[in-house]
């Protein structure tokens, strides 16, 4: 399949994006992460770091799991908006879902 023909299908919604760009919901659930402490050496501690630094410019669905299990992880030491919340939320129901 070429990639012409995966981007329409992409914007037609009939395939999820592979990998898309970061959205303003999660770019604010970034920035209340990058203000959290994290143990040294940690995936969790780079990831973000990497993400707040605007290292990593796109995001796949794996990434969005991941980000939405630092959010849970490190909860009680920020604060989310509900809507971010829902946001964590789908996103670790549907990492539940694919094991």
């Amino acid at each position: 399949m070429n990639s012409d023909k995966v981007r329409e299908l992409i914007k037609a919604e009939k395939i999820a994006c592979p990998f898309c760009g970061i959205t303003e919901l999660e770019r604010g659930i970034i920035a209340k992460l990058a203000k959290a402490t994290y143990p040294p050496a940690t995936a969790s501690k780079r990831f973000v770091r990497d993400l707040s630094s605007g290292y990593i410019q796109q995001l796949s669905e794996k990434g969005r799991t991941f980000l939405a299990f630092v959010a849970h992880r490190f909860r009680r030491q920020y604060e989310l908006t509900e809507e971010e919340w829902a946001w964590v939320r789908e996103h670790q129901r549907k990492s539940e879902g694919s094991i």
